[in-house]
């Protein structure tokens, strides 16, 4: 349960630094995801253990869906659909007081990921979260994703990918396969 309540605060973090206002679920979970990886590269540690899972989007916050429920329902969001265009997008409007420290350890890993996912088009952060180890490691839809692995540089991640190959191989040579 603590995972849950400390996942409802990086949200509304990200919500009260984006200004109070975040439009599009998908940038939500987006900024979730990069803000984790963003604190584990500034400070080697977690933001929270609050799972991340792969959906056809890419990478999403586990039950992201009932959690922002659960915030509406406990007054802290309001979550109306709005027009973008002529389609209809979740715009999260933040309610609570949330404290924001600039001070804090997770101020500056938030800010950096709230202000990459404004940079992009929500069609630009599915392709770029798309490409990423941990997205292409996990191949069931709905499950947690090993999301650590995009924080490895791409030719250690290759190097990796080509030993693990080299056992795979070995394994189902010794197997019989």
């Amino acid at each position: 349960m603590a995972d849950r309540e400390a996942a409802k605060k990086v949200i509304l973090k990200i919500i009260a630094i984006s200004g109070g206002r975040l439009e599009a679920m998908s940038r939500l979970n987006k900024a979730f995801y990069a803000a984790h990886l963003i604190y584990w590269q500034m400070r080697q540690g977690v933001l929270s253990d609050y799972p991340i899972v792969k959906l056809p989007h890419g990478p999403a916050i586990d039950d992201f869906e009932q959690l922002v429920t659960e915030l509406v329902d406990e007054g802290a969001l309001d979550a109306p659909e709005e027009l973008s265009g002529p389609y209809p997008q979740t715009t999260l409007i933040l309610k609570a007081s949330v404290e924001i420290d600039p001070n804090a350890p997770d101020y500056e890993p938030i800010r950096l990921a709230v202000k990459w996912v404004k940079r992009h088009t929500v069609a630009e952060l599915e392709r770029l979260t798309h490409d990423r180890p941990s997205y292409l490691a996990q191949p069931r839809v709905g499950h947690e994703q090993p999301i650590y692995l995009d924080a490895i540089k791409e030719e250690e991640y290759a190097k990796v990918r080509a030993a693990c190959a080299k056992v795979d191989a070995a394994f189902s040579a010794a197997l019989g396969r």
